[in-house]
C-alpha cells in the first residue's frame, strides 16, 4: 500500500474513533441530564412533603392551642 493509502486509512480510523468517542460523550451528557432531572424531581417531592408536614404541624399546633374566648359580662 502506498503512503497515501495508509494515510487515508489512518484518517478514516481516526474519524471513526472520534465519532465513537463523540457518541460516548453524547450518551454521558444525556445520562447526566436525566440524572439531574431525576434529582430535581426528587428534591421537589422532598420539598413538597416537607412543606406538607410543616403545614400539618401548624394546623395541629393551632388546633391544640387553647383559645380564650371573651366572657360576656
Amino acid at each position: 500500500p502506498s503512503d497515501a493509502d495508509v494515510d487515508e486509512r489512518e484518517w478514516k480510523r481516526r474519524r471513526e474513533g472520534e465519532a465513537v468517542a463523540t457518541d460516548e460523550v453524547d450518551e454521558e451528557v444525556e445520562q447526566a441530564k436525566v440524572e439531574r432531572e431525576v434529582n430535581a424531581a426528587q428534591d421537589g417531592h422532598v420539598a413538597q412533603a416537607r412543606d406538607g408536614h410543616e403545614a400539618e404541624a401548624q394546623l395541629e399546633a393551632a388546633a391544640n392551642q387553647e383559645v380564650e374566648l371573651p366572657l360576656d359580662s
